[in-house]
């Protein structure tokens, strides 16, 4: 059974966004967006399983970027 959870913590995984090349940790990916450190303990990060999907608001990893002709949910994140 598959398990989408969504954390305000990481373990600094190994991460791949939709505009980067190579992938890098994620910490070095936050820091690379100008993110300042007390912002960090507030993103909403997306999880499938133990995978990192997204981090709500600035990226989703290369993966699981829709592809056109698969279907898709939508989720609006309003604060």
């Amino acid at each position: 059974m598959q398990k989408v959870t969504l954390r305000f913590s990481h373990n600094n995984p190994s991460c791949l966004p939709d505009y980067r090349n190579h992938s890098r940790s994620l910490k070095k990916v936050l820091q690379e967006l100008n993110i300042p450190t007390w912002q960090r303990k507030r993103i909403p990060f997306l999880y499938y399983d133990d995978e990192l999907v997204a981090a709500i608001g600035f990226f989703v990893c290369q993966a699981y970027v829709l592809q056109e002709s698969e279907p898709s949910l939508h989720i609006t994140w309003a604060s």
